[in-house]
């Protein structure tokens, strides 16, 4: 009998309506005029900041947040969720839609939230050994945030809270990770319950297949990445400041257009942001990168395909034993995916996506949400109500508080 598992979570919990139900986008609002510390951000909400710090196996230091309520007791919190945000992105990506954003309403339903930064944040650039100038503290790229990072945050929070397993939710890069990470150790699928990849940035798009002004943005990037390399610059964004004051100007009148066609060209067209808050979110959640991690993402777009990193033919045939990278293998997944994609998303493709969850090894479920781009994800008022209703309903299904 065919009743599929989607079939039976509807019946259980979409169909019933859930325990949370989302307010109307018309009450969602970013509750600031200037960009917030994670520490505001967390307690003008009415929420509790805990700032670890995490060191990995090759000694990079990792900024982690936990998140809860004041009044509850270690006995009281829930199933963990670890929550990591995407490329260029920070924690706080994921607290821009104020009290309706994601975290909150997870630590309001009983789950104990934690929100990870990735090394190449600037949250996230201490080692144990190199110095902040040394070339080695950035002789990395996308590979090493998912043999390494993923599997690090994942291990202290067990330990923290004793439990064997987390839920997880990644959006665009930081799924790539959780692929990474299977793919090269397959024994961190006991430790995840359940995985949520918002705009997943496995496969993708083809450069040359792409719209012009998104192919055009791309190269106009691999310049300035090889540009910084040439320069021994290795930190994209590293004028972090000048960046975020850029940002915030889309917030001011006949700029916040020009900066939406902007936005346009490398997200998709949304329809769903408040351009009233754009500037400031986007501020918000702007971070630093590695210069590498972001060469290897080029490289993605490039191949088309979610590959290892391409030294070059030679070197690949030394590394890889053959002359260009292959694969990630996505079938090793095990653990149960829930993907969301948006139909207007310029960085992860309606087809990409698909591509991503057929290779996955359990494809649990997957959602098209119309009219969403690429940021809509963590920015868009209809978020709550498009995305955060399916999530919560999904989690609980696993965790039996149906």
């Amino acid at each position: 009998m065919l009743l599929s598992w989607t079939a039976v979570v509807c019946l259980a919990a979409v169909c019933q309506g859930g325990r949370y139900k989302a307010p109307d986008p018309l009450e969602v609002r970013f509750p600031y005029n200037r960009i917030p510390t994670i520490t505001e951000l967390i307690n003008d909400a009415g929420y509790k900041h805990e700032p670890h710090l995490v060191t990995t196996e090759d000694g990079h230091i990792l900024a982690l947040h936990r998140i809860s309520q004041p009044a509850f007791t270690s006995e009281e919190r829930g199933v963990p969720v670890l929550i990591i945000s995407g490329f260029t992105y920070q924690a706080d990506s994921f607290l821009a839609l104020g009290n309706a954003s994601l975290p909150f309403t997870l630590v309001n339903l009983g789950y104990d939230v934690w929100l990870g930064e990735k090394r190449g944040n600037e949250r996230s650039l201490g080692h144990v050994e190199y110095e902040m100038d040394d070339f080695r503290n950035f002789n990395y790229s996308i590979h090493e945030q998912g043999i390494y990072d993923l599997p690090s945050l994942i291990d202290y929070i067990l330990e923290a809270t004793g439990r064997s397993q987390i839920l997880y939710v990644g959006y665009s890069l930081s799924c790539g990770m959780v692929i990474v990470m299977n793919s090269e150790r397959p024994e961190y699928n006991d430790k995840l319950q359940g995985v949520v990849f918002l705009a997943p940035a496995g496969h993708l798009k083809k450069l040359e297949e792409n719209p012009f002004d998104y192919a055009s943005g791309v190269a106009v990037l691999v310049s300035m990445i090889e540009s910084q390399i040439q320069n021994r610059q290795w930190l994209l964004f590293g004028k972090l400041e000048m960046i975020k004051s850029l940002y915030l100007s889309c917030s001011n009148g006949i700029i916040n257009l020009m900066c939406r066609t902007f936005i346009n060209a490398f997200y998709g067209l949304s329809t769903t942001t408040n351009p009233k808050y754009l500037g400031y979110q986007l501020a918000l959640a702007t971070t630093t990168e590695c210069i590498y991690t972001a060469k290897h993402l080029m490289q993605v777009i490039k191949h088309g395909r979610f590959c290892k990193y391409d030294y070059g033919k030679r070197k690949n045939m030394e590394v890889y034993g053959s002359s260009s990278p292959p694969n990630y293998n996505f079938n090793n997944t095990k653990a149960p995916v829930f993907l969301f994609y948006g139909t207007t998303d310029k960085m992860v493709t309606p087809d990409a996506a698909k591509r991503t969850g057929k290779e996955v090894g359990y494809l649990y479920d997957s959602a098209t949400i119309k009219g969403f781009d690429h940021g809509d994800f963590l920015l868009s008022v209809s978020a709550p109500r498009n995305v955060y209703e399916r999530i919560i309903d999904y989690f609980d299904t696993l965790t039996g508080k149906h």
